[in-house]
C-alpha cells in the first residue's frame, strides 16, 4: 500500500473514530450500573435563591415563573429573583404581577452580568442559575441538592430536553438534547462534566463568590465556569433524573444565532484554559476538552466521505446495470466495484452509526423517552453532525477575526 498523505489522514481519522466509538461504549459499559444511583433523601433543607436573568422574555417570563412556584421545596426556604437586564418590552411589568418574586432592574445588558448582581443580592446557601423560559418537574430541585452534602461538590446540572417541539427542527434538536443530558452523566461519572448547559444549574454561593462569579465577557458563561471549577479542583456533577425542559429555536436564524454563540464560547473556554488541554494532570478532563471539538469534526468527516462513496457507488451501479445483463453485471462489476469503497473509511461509519444509535437508545431509556419522528431521528443520526460541524468551522472563522460577538439575535424562539 503506497501511504500517501491522504492515506494517513483516513489511517487517523478512522483510528479516532472507533477509538472514541469503544469508549463510549465501554463508559457506557461501567457507569450504566451506578447511573441512578445518586438520588439521596435530603438531610436538611438549605435556603436556595433561584436567579432568572431576562432579558426582553415577556412571551416566557409568566409560565417560567408558574413553573419555578410548583417545586416541591420549603417556601421559607426559596426565594426566586428575576434580574431584569437592559428589558425594552413588558417582562418587568409582568414579573411584577408575581409578589412572592424579587425583582432586579439594571440598565446593564450580559447575562452573566445579571447573574452576578442575582448572586450579590441571594440569601441562599444554594443558587440556581434558571433560564426565562423554563418548566422544570417539581422535584428537580430536590434531586440536585443532596450531592452538595460532598463539600468539594461546586455544581450540580440536570438533564435538559426540549419542551413540547412543535416543528422538525425542533423534534431534531429533541435527539440531540436528550443524547448529551446522557452523555454529561456519563462524563461525570469520570469527574470530567464540564458541558453544563445553565438552564437550572445549582452552584454552592461561598464558592462562586469565592472564584469571583461568572465570567461576563465570554460567550458561554456556563461552560466557562464548570471549566474554572475543574481547573481548581472542585468537583462538577450531573443527575439523569433531575428533568428540566426548554424551548428550543423553532426558526434557521435562532439556531444559527444560537450555535455561533455555543461553539464560539466554547472556543473562547478552550483558548482562556488552554493549560489544561492534554495535560495529564486534569486527568480525563485534560484530553477530552480539547477532543470535543476535534472528534465531531472527524467523525462528521469520515461519515460523510464513507457515504458519499458508498452513494456514489449504488448510483453509479445501478445506471451500469440498466445497460447490461443482470448476471454479468453480478458476477463482474459488483465484486470490482466494492474494491473502489474504501473500507478504512467505511467500516468506521458504520460503527460509529451503530454506537451512536446504540447510545442514544440507552439515552432513551434512562431518560424516560421514546423514539418519535423517524425522519427527524435520521436527520439527526446521518446529516446533524455534519451541519453541526459547519458551524465549528464557521465559529473558528469568526474567533479568529476577531468578529463582533452576537449573543442573541431578534429571531423568535
Amino acid at each position: 500500500m503506497e501511504f500517501s498523505l491522504q492515506t494517513l489522514l483516513i489511517l487517523l481519522i478512522s483510528f479516532i473514530s472507533l477509538f472514541f466509538s469503544f469508549f463510549w461504549l465501554s463508559t457506557l459499559y461501567f457507569e450504566e450500573p451506578f447511573m441512578h444511583k445518586g438520588n439521596k433523601k435530603l438531610k436538611r433543607f438549605p435556603m436556595v435563591s433561584i436567579i432568572v436573568p431576562a432579558y426582553n422574555e415577556e412571551d416566557s417570563i409568566a409560565d417560567t415563573l408558574k413553573s419555578l412556584f410548583t417545586l416541591d421545596y420549603p417556601k421559607d426556604k426559596l426565594e426566586i429573583i428575576v434580574v431584569a437586564n437592559n428589558c425594552k418590552d413588558k417582562t418587568v411589568e409582568i414579573v411584577r404581577q408575581f409578589k412572592q418574586v424579587r425583582l432586579i432592574e439594571t440598565p446593564i445588558s450580559g447575562k452573566a452580568r445579571a447573574q452576578n448582581l442575582g448572586i450579590k443580592h441571594a440569601k441562599g446557601e444554594i443558587v440556581v442559575v434558571a433560564d426565562a423560559d423554563l418548566v422544570v418537574t417539581k422535584d428537580s430541585l430536590l434531586r440536585l441538592l443532596p450531592y452538595f452534602e460532598d463539600p468539594q461538590i461546586a455544581e450540580v446540572v440536570p438533564a435538559v430536553k426540549v419542551y413540547k417541539p412543535q416543528n422538525f427542527l425542533q423534534n431534531v434538536q429533541r435527539y440531540e438534547y436528550i443524547t448529551s443530558a446522557f452523555i454529561k452523566q456519563l462524563l461525570a461519572g469520570w469527574g470530567a462534566m464540564f458541558l453544563a448547559p445553565g438552564a437550572f444549574n445549582a452552584y454552592r454561593k461561598s464558592i462562586i463568590q469565592k472564584i469571583g462569579g461568572f465570567d461576563e465577557h465570554t460567550l458561554t458563561e456556563d461552560l466557562e465556569m464548570a471549566t474554572r471549577l475543574l481547573r481548581i479542583g472542585y468537583k462538577v456533577t450531573s443527575n439523569i433524573d433531575a428533568h428540566v425542559s426548554v424551548r428550543a429555536p423553532m426558526t434557521l436564524a435562532a439556531f444559527h444565532t444560537q450555535r455561533i454563540r455555543w461553539n464560539r464560547g466554547f472556543i473562547e473556554v478552550v483558548s482562556k484554559h488552554r493549560e489544561i488541554l492534554f495535560n495529564l494532570k486534569y486527568g480525563l478532563f485534560g484530553i477530552l476538552l480539547p477532543l470535543s471539538i476535534l472528534v465531531p469534526v472527524l467523525l462528521t468527516t469520515v461519515m460523510a466521505v464513507g457515504l458519499v462513496q458508498l452513494v456514489s457507488f449504488i448510483c453509479d451501479f445501478a445506471f451500469l446495470i440498466s445497460f447490461a445483463d443482470v448476471k454479468l453485471m453480478l458476477a463482474n462489476l459488483l465484486p470490482k466495484g466494492l474494491l473502489y469503497i474504501n473500507t478504512m473509511l467505511v467500516v468506521p461509519t458504520i460503527v460509529v452509526l451503530v454506537a451512536g444509535i446504540y447510545i442514544y437508545t440507552k439515552a432513551n431509556k434512562h431518560l424516560k423517552e421514546r423514539w418519535t419522528n423517524p425522519l427527524a431521528a435520521f436527520t439527526f443520526i446521518v446529516l446533524y453532525p455534519m451541519w453541526l460541524t459547519f458551524y465549528w468551522l464557521l465559529a473558528f472563522v469568526l474567533h479568529l477575526t476577531k468578529a463582533k460577538k452576537t449573543w442573541r439575535g431578534s429571531v423568535r424562539w
